[in-house]
């Protein structure tokens, strides 16, 4: 609990540095509560919901200040940046730290397992290295009147035979469809 409480601070202190970048909270009562909302954007991991409901400001006045002052969406842009740097920063987290997940026996705690999560270090590394990791997929149709049609196909995983028919449907008029 103490760890999750000083990660709270350490998030209210970065929220008021940012804030300040910004001399949002120099301004009048309308400063004070786009101060208000963006903290509340921020300390709920970038829901806007979430944030209208916990600073008492609706989400269409947020939408109204983004449209009419420049500061105010310059502000919600490095602010969406935060909330996703902090994202990010609890997916490296889980893939590479892991996290530890209790064990049970008939009711009683008995030990822990430390968990990674593959698909969060897949999705890290397709971020980090997206040239190398993205998904990759490469067809060639070739046929005409005369010959029977030929799909060759590269993909990063073996194709069904259904996405296989659906693919020649949707590139080959003369072909077929199942009854």
């Amino acid at each position: 609990m103490a760890e999750v409480n000083k990660s709270l601070q350490l998030k209210k202190e970065a929220i008021e540095v940012f804030l300040d970048s910004h001399k949002i909270h120099k301004r009048a009562i309308k400063g004070r509560n786009q101060r208000q909302f963006l903290t509340a954007f921020i300390l709920s991991n970038g829901n806007r919901s979430k944030a209208s409901e916990a600073s008492g400001i609706s989400r269409q006045c947020h939408y109204k200040w983004q449209k009419i002052d420049p500061i105010y969406a310059a502000a919600f842009e490095e602010a969406e940046d935060i909330v996703a740097d902090a994202l990010e920063a609890e997916a490296w987290r889980r893939a590479v730290d892991g996290v530890e997940e209790p064990i049970f026996y008939q009711g009683e705690y008995v030990d822990s397992v430390r968990k990674y999560s593959d698909t969060l270090l897949i999705f890290l590394l397709k971020g980090a290295k997206p040239e190398k990791y993205k998904d990759r997929a490469h067809q060639t149709i070739a046929g005409d009147k005369d010959n029977p049609l030929h799909v060759r196909s590269t993909v990063t995983r073996d194709l069904t035979d259904e996405e296989k028919l659906d693919l020649i449907r949707k590139v080959a008029i003369n072909v077929p469809q199942p009854d």
